[in-house]
């Protein structure tokens, strides 16, 4: 009993080191930010109107697109960090007032183009010599002319750009948050359920040790199971939120002592059989 208890707990007690030391990499000593997106040009001055510090003008169109690229990577990282730790409930009135701000842009883009039509008719009209290409129809015609001056229209201004970004973000942070806590919630109830059997099958070891080692190991597998991060079968482990991160930090050190503990009090906790008089 005492040798398979051994190495029961080597095994378990090796997994679990090492997922606590890659949870605590990633907790303290991984720019989580930095690795998500770099922005080439972050280290470059920015002047108060959002653009980079030169002596010209920035008269150049192309200029001013990488200047509003830069801002644009800027406004993303601050969102990334004001949306960190907020709850569900202040991510979907962020949202909300971000889908909003969507909206009534989206009410200035329908009135912009539909006077660009009426001024520029000849924008949907096809090639005078070499009319539509083969199966491509008006309709055809009508969506790439309004998606190509939506993206100008769009890029034309950084406020319009800024809020559509915001909008995009959000709108991925609320869903991503959903999966987390949905993943979160799963975690929690079979880690549970895994410290439940690792605790009763420790009551049990007292009178009946083989049938309390039944209980206390696959209990403790599951600790260790759900104490790791989540993997895809073809593409590796799953990035977590940082609630997540921490909780499985939390939750595989409550598996190490758990372990730790019950392996050491083992000996001693058990009853001994009473020798017959």
């Amino acid at each position: 009993m005492r040798a398979f208890q051994s190495v029961a707990f080597l095994v378990l007690v090796s997994a679990l080191l090492l997922t606590a030391a890659r949870h605590v990499r990633l907790a303290y000593f991984v720019d989580r930010e930095a690795t998500a997106s770099h922005d080439p040009f972050s280290n470059r001055p920015m002047s108060p109107m959002g653009g980079l510090d030169r002596d010209d003008d920035m008269e150049d169109e192309e200029d001013q697109e990488d200047a509003n690229a830069v801002r644009l990577a800027q406004a993303s990282n601050e969102l990334n960090r004001e949306i960190r730790w907020v709850g569900l409930d202040d991510l979907r009135r962020l949202a909300r007032a971000a889908r909003a701000e969507r909206k009534a842009l989206d009410q200035e883009l329908d009135e912009a183009w539909k006077r660009h039509v009426s001024e520029h008719p000849e924008a949907l009209m096809p090639d005078p010599e070499t009319g539509f290409p083969p199966g491509f129809t008006a309709t055809n015609a009508y969506q790439m002319a309004r998606n190509r001056f939506s993206a100008q229209w769009r890029n034309e201004d950084l406020a319009r750009g800024l809020a559509y970004q915001r909008d995009s973000r959000l709108e991925s942070a609320l869903r991503e948050w959903k999966r987390l806590m949905a993943e979160w919630a799963e975690m929690i109830f079979y880690w549970s359920a895994g410290l439940g059997l690792f605790l009763l099958g420790g009551v049990l070891y007292r009178w009946l040790p083989v049938y309390g080692m039944a209980l206390a190991t696959p209990g403790a597998v599951l600790m260790a199971w759900w104490s790791t991060p989540s993997f895809h079968l073809m593409g590796g482990a799953v990035s977590e939120g940082e609630r997540l991160l921490f909780g499985r930090l939390a939750m595989t050190a409550v598996a190490l002592a758990a372990v730790g503990a019950a392996y050491a009090l083992a000996p001693r906790w058990a009853k001994k059989p009473r020798s017959a008089a």
